[in-house]
C-alpha cells in the first residue's frame, strides 16, 4: 500500500471523526416543523406545492427537525395540524418552524392560506373557509418555546380577485412576534412565480441555502433573497420581518480538523446524506477491478473518497498494463471507442456535469464500463446502472444486446451498495425508437441503501441507438416511499 493511500486514509478518518462530532449538534434542542403544500386546488391548481413541501421535508430533516407534513391538505386538516403542531411546541419546546406553499391570499390586511377544498365565492367568505396566519403565529407564540420561524411560499396571483372589491395579489406585512421571524417568497403586495421547474424558485433557493454549515438564519434568507432577484432580474425580492432574539444555525459550522490534516471538500459534500456513498465505497474499496473504482468516480465525481478512488485506479493501472483490449465477439455489433463523454442534466437544480466513461476487460471475459454496467461476451447483463444506482442481477431476464423491440421481462436484483437489498425489481419492456433506434422502458424498485424502512420506485427509460451497449439517453424519475422526494436526472451520451 503506497505512502499517499495511508495518507489519504488518515485524512479520511480524521473527516470522519469530525463528521460524527458535528452529527451531535441535531440533539442538543428540541426542533419541530408543520410543512404543508398544497396543489391541486379545483380552481387555478398549482404546479410546484407538492414538490416544495417534499424538497423542504428533506433539507429540514437533515437540519435536524422532526417534520409534520401534508400535501393537498383540506381546510380541517390544515387546522387540525396546526393545533396539533402547537401542543408539540408547547410540550417539547425548542425551535418551531411553520412552512406553507400554496395559495395566499389577503383580505382587509390580514393573510389566509387556502386549503384544496376551500369553496371560496366571495370576498367575505375567505375568513370562514382558509385558515388566518395569524392563527399559526398565536399557537406558536403561546407554545412558550425559544423561537419560532415562519415561511410562506404563498405569494401566486389571487386566484379569487374576479369575486374581490378589493382584488390585492401578494400578502400583507405581518409585525413577527417576538422571537419569531416570519418570510416571504416575495415582498408584500408583490407576486411571487410559481416556476418553470419542478420547485418555485423560492423553495430551491432556500432549501439549498439552510443545507450549508455555519450560515446564521438571517444569513440563509439574505442568500435567498440575493439568488432569487438575480434569477428574476429583479422582479422578485423575498422578505422577512424578524423579531428574533439569540443566534440559530439550520447547521453550525464544521468542527475545525486538527493541525496540518485539512481536507479540501466542500461544504455540500458532507452531509446525512453520504451514507449511499459510503456504503458504495464500502462495497469497492478493497477491490482489484479498476472498474469499480470507476464506477465509483462516475457516480462521486466529487465524493469524500474521490481522492482515495483515483489512487486505486493509478496503482491497479499501473498492474494491467500489460493486459490487451478483449477481442469483439459476435454478440457485439456495436463499433464504439473506448472513451465517449456523458452529459448529465439535474432537471430539478438544472445543474449539469459531464463524465467521461471508459471501457474495458474484465475477469471471465466481461465488458466493464465505468458507468458500472457490466455484460457478458454473449449479450448478456451482469451490472445495470439506473440512475445514480448500479444493480447487479440475481436471478430473471433483462434484455439482451443486439437490441430487439416488442420483448418483456422482469429481473431481480441488489443494489452494488447495499447487500441488504435483496429482491430489487426491475420490469422491462422494449418498444422501436426513432432513427431505428430501441427504446427500453422499465419500473424500478429498490430499498434505500442504510435505510431498512425506506424503499424507492420510479422509472426509467433508455434509448439505443442500434449496436451499442451503453445508452444514448436516459431518463430517470426515482420517488422515496417515505420521504416522497423526486429526483429527475436526464442524460446525453456523445460516442466519440
Amino acid at each position: 500500500m503506497s505512502k499517499k493511500y495511508l495518507f489519504l486514509k488518515l485524512k479520511l478518518g480524521l473527516l470522519l471523526m469530525v463528521l460524527s462530532a458535528h452529527a451531535a449538534w441535531a440533539n442538543t434542542e428540541s426542533r419541530l416543523a408543520l410543512i404543508i403544500g398544497n396543489s391541486s386546488y379545483k380552481s387555478s391548481p398549482l404546479r410546484n406545492p407538492v414538490n416544495d413541501v417534499r424538497l423542504m421535508e428533506q433539507s429540514l430533516k437533515d437540519a435536524g427537525f422532526t417534520v409534520l407534513k401534508a400535501e393537498n391538505a383540506s381546510l380541517r386538516d390544515m387546522r387540525r395540524l396546526v393545533r396539533d403542531f402547537g401542543e408539540k411546541l408547547k410540550a417539547n419546546g425548542g425551535v418551531g418552524l411553520f412552512y406553507f406553499a400554496g395559495h395566499g391570499v389577503q383580505v382587509r390586511g390580514e393573510n389566509y392560506l387556502v386549503s384544496v377544498d376551500s369553496d371560496i365565492r366571495a370576498e367575505d367568505e375567505v375568513a370562514e373557509d382558509s385558515v388566518n396566519t395569524s392563527l399559526v403565529l398565536e399557537k406558536m407564540q403561546t407554545a412558550g418555546n425559544r423561537m419560532n420561524i415562519v415561511i410562506l411560499d404563498a405569494c401566486r396571483n389571487n386566484p379569487f380577485a374576479a369575486s374581490s372589491r378589493s382584488a390585492v395579489n401578494g400578502l400583507a406585512a405581518v409585525n413577527a412576534p417576538s422571537g419569531t421571524l416570519v418570510a416571504y417568497s416575495t415582498s408584500p403586495g408583490s407576486v411571487a412565480y410559481d416556476g418553470n421547474g419542478a420547485n418555485s424558485l423560492y423553495t430551491q433557493y432556500l432549501a439549498s441555502a439552510l443545507r450549508q454549515p455555519g450560515s446564521r438564519i438571517e444569513d440563509v434568507f439574505k442568500d435567498v433573497r440575493a439568488a432569487v432577484r438575480k434569477e428574476t432580474g429583479n422582479k422578485q425580492t423575498p422578505w422577512e420581518n424578524t423579531a428574533l432574539e439569540g443566534q440559530f444555525y439550520f447547521k453550525p459550522a464544521l468542527p475545525s480538523l486538527p493541525a496540518g490534516a485539512a481536507v479540501a471538500l466542500a461544504p455540500a459534500s458532507i452531509s446525512a446524506s453520504n451514507a449511499s456513498e459510503i456504503a458504495f465505497w464500502d462495497s469497492v474499496k478493497t477491490s482489484q477491478r479498476t472498474s469499480d473504482f470507476q464506477a465509483y468516480l462516475s457516480k462521486f465525481p466529487d465524493g469524500v473518497f474521490a481522492a482515495l478512488a483515483k489512487t486505486r485506479l493509478e496503482e491497479l493501472g499501473s498492474k494491467q498494463k500489460g493486459i490487451q483490449p478483449m477481442p469483439s465477439s459476435p454478440a457485439k455489433i456495436e463499433e464504439v471507442s473506448n472513451v465517449a463523454t456523458l452529459f448529465l442534466t439535474d432537471t430539478i437544480s438544472g445543474q449539469k456535469s459531464k463524465l467521461f466513461i471508459t471501457r474495458e476487460p474484465a475477469a471471465d471475459g466481461l465488458l466493464a464500463y465505468s458507468t458500472g454496467d457490466v455484460i457478458t461476451k454473449d449479450g448478456s447483463i451482469v451490472q445495470l446502472s439506473v440512475g445514480n444506482v448500479v444493480m447487479r442481477l440475481d436471478s430473471g431476464d433483462l434484455w439482451t444486446y443486439p437490441l430487439k423491440a416488442g420483448l418483456q421481462g422482469e429481473a431481480r436484483m441488489h443494489r452494488l451498495d447495499d447487500a441488504m437489498s435483496k429482491n430489487s425489481l426491475i420490469t422491462w419492456r422494449t418498444r422501436s425508437g426513432a432513427d431505428q433506434s430501441i427504446v427500453v422502458e422499465a419500473k424500478v424498485s429498490y430499498r434505500v441503501a442504510g435505510r431498512f424502512n425506506l424503499s424507492a420506485y420510479g422509472d426509467w427509460t433508455a434509448t439505443y441507438s442500434s449496436g451499442r451497449h451503453l445508452p444514448d439517453s436516459t431518463t430517470t424519475l426515482i420517488r422515496e416511499s417515505i420521504l416522497q422526494m423526486h429526483n429527475m436526472v436526464s442524460s446525453r451520451m456523445v460516442i466519440h
